[in-house]
């Protein structure tokens, strides 16, 4: 009994790619048209497509005592209605526009705002006009929340102003009380501890207002960074188109030579065929 022998494949594989090869370079003039064919195509791409110039900026949300003024994906929508590609279902707004809207990740203050314009200009000059809008309604914001907490700092040196004249008054009448009439500066005596007791309080709560007003709980809306004009086009990117018509006419150019190579068998088997 033998064992059987395995069977390679490598030998037919190899002459299968010797056979391919041969004909590639019988029909290289072909791989060369379909190659020459789609860099034409390219290049002819590139000249009519109009550019596309995109600008970028990143925003940070300004807070009062640690609450944003306008929550990240609020004011996402809110300017992708106002100033993005769409106006409504059907409808797309001319550049520039608005491209992208986008909240970073991890950091619900920050976001990321993307304009598009036929000019870099255009993209650029979207962007200032937008960040002027949302400094003009988070300053109004800013201001009103930060008002009612320096008019609590306010009041509480108001407060603590009257209760020092309170404790002053009690402290000058309580020793004059004291050999006369005891019972009476035992009354002004806790009395004076409740004023204490109060401005302590007051003392307390002073400092913990004065943090939520520095920054970084209270801050204004503002850029993390400068906006720029774009110096080149974000579309077409001229080394993409061109890598991709080189690889597509590459390809293209080998299967029209392999079809010209079985169009030509085919005719010659049909004219060696006998009548």
């Amino acid at each position: 009994m033998h064992a059987n022998a395995p069977v390679s494949s490598s030998p037919v594989g190899q002459s299968d790619l010797v056979r391919l090869l041969k004909v590639l370079i019988r029909r290289k003039w072909w791989v060369v048209v379909g190659a020459v064919a789609s860099m034409l195509a390219g290049a002819v791409y590139l000249m009519l497509a109009v550019p596309v110039y995109q600008a970028s900026v990143t925003l940070r949300i300004g807070q009062v005592a640690g609450i944003a003024l306008e929550p990240s994906e609020v004011l996402a929508s809110r300017l992708l209605v106002e100033y993005g590609s769409r106006v409504a279902d059907g409808i797309s707004r001319k550049r520039p526009y608005l491209k992208r809207v986008t909240p970073q990740r991890g950091v619900p203050v920050v976001v990321e705002l993307v304009a598009e314009g036929d000019q870099p200009e255009d993209a650029a000059g979207l962007l200032e006009r937008v960040f002027s809008g949302i400094h003009v309604a988070h300053g109004q914001i800013y201001g009103r929340y930060s008002d009612s907490f320096n008019e609590r700092l306010e009041g509480i040196e108001r407060q603590r102003g009257t209760l020092q004249r309170q404790y002053d008054d009690a402290s000058s009448l309580l020793e004059k009380l004291k050999a006369n009439d005891p019972v009476q500066a035992s009354l002004i005596a806790i009395e004076r501890s409740r004023v204490v007791a109060i401005m302590t309080d007051l003392e307390a709560e002073k400092p913990g207002v004065a943090q939520k007003l520095a920054p970084p709980q209270t801050q204004p809306t503002d850029l993390l960074g400068a906006i720029t004009a774009p110096a080149s086009p974000s579309s077409p990117r001229t080394a993409l188109v061109v890598a991709l018509a080189a690889l597509l006419g590459l390809i293209g150019g080998v299967l029209l030579a392999f079809a010209v190579e079985l169009a030509f068998s085919g005719r010659k088997r049909s004219s060696d065929t006998p009548a």
